[in-house]
């Protein structure tokens, strides 16, 4: 039994559906952030840093959303959602997602983070042109694949990362859904019953383009 400490439409997402898709049992923990939930003394004893997801295997707790991910895939072998052939790749996906372009997403988002409020808007636009670049290499590998997922008609635990900041794309000027490629992948993607699922549950409205 797991048990996903989770927020709506967080980065939590992933493992949500990764859970949702190897079909092994779990329980949730909604932690509302609006309301400061993630800095209680109750949740920084689980992970000090204060962020989701949190993830509890065999008693011991696990964080970082793509490691996560990777660990459920590596458990659950049935679920196919790594194969050995693809693992080397699939695993360099993960991080190109999680260091490229899930960073570059929170510049996007909190520019106040990270720069003054002057210089926010010159930030987001070079926000904007790295994220397109990004975009262009998932093109260009979907292009090449015989499916709808980077590994053809089979989803690998990158697809499902690919698939979550995808839609986080949605609010920025050029969107990865602007890519006909990678449109088809998000229109596989959001139409499985596990991301389904998790929207439903987190109440997160449908992923529209």
């Amino acid at each position: 039994m797991y048990k996903l400490y989770y927020a709506s439409g967080a980065a939590s997402m992933a493992v949500h559906a990764t859970l949702r898709e190897i079909g092994a049992p779990f329980d949730l923990v909604k932690i509302n952030i609006a309301a400061g939930e993630q800095r209680s003394p109750e949740y920084l004893a689980i992970n000090p840093a204060g962020v989701v997801p949190a993830l509890i295997v065999d008693g011991k707790v696990h964080t970082e959303s793509a490691a996560l991910c990777y660990l459920l895939a590596e458990r659950h072998p049935d679920a196919r959602l790594l194969t050995p052939d693809t693992r080397v790749e699939s695993l360099q996906w993960l991080v190109y997602l999680t260091n490229m372009v899930q960073s570059e997403l929170q510049c996007w988002f909190y520019p106040d983070r990270f720069v003054s409020a002057a210089a926010g808007e010159d930030l987001k636009a070079a926000v904007a042109l790295r994220l397109g670049r990004a975009w262009t290499r998932f093109e260009d590998r979907l292009a090449q694949s015989e499916g709808p997922y980077l590994f053809g008609e089979r989803l690998d635990v990158a697809d499902i990362y690919l698939g979550m900041l995808a839609r986080w794309s949605r609010q920025l000027p050029k969107k990865a859904t602007d890519y006909p490629h990678v449109r088809r992948h998000a229109d596989a993607f959001r139409a499985r019953p596990s991301w389904c699922a998790v929207s439903e549950i987190e109440g997160v409205a449908p992923w529209t383009y």
